[in-house]
């Protein structure tokens, strides 16, 4: 397994595991509630908002560190807009 795909992988049972636990509360029209210690989500809710803006902060360090990224549409790759199929002015052969 690519080491790539961990991070899809992990995301994917995470979410399969939310769908079953959503699904069974409304098959079994039950309420889910938490009963744990209230300390656990605050220092997970602490973790996710601090490992977002140490993602944040990573990817404008690493975007100044490269000059800059590629601007869309890229005029090296050769590539036309969408609309310039529809609406194909400006070809210069005549028509």
């Amino acid at each position: 397994m690519d080491r790539d795909n961990l991070v899809g992988i992990i995301l994917l049972g995470l979410c399969a595991f939310v769908a079953f636990i959503g699904g069974y509360a409304i098959v079994t029209g039950n309420r889910l509630t938490y009963t744990g210690p209230t300390w656990i989500l605050t220092v997970l809710s602490v973790f996710l908002v601090g490992a977002f803006i140490y993602m944040l902060v990573g990817a404008f360090r690493a975007r100044r560190r490269s000059g800059g990224g590629q601007q869309w549409p890229n005029p090296a790759t050769g590539n036309r807009p969408w609309w310039r199929s529809i609406w194909p002015f400006n070809r210069n052969d005549g028509r």
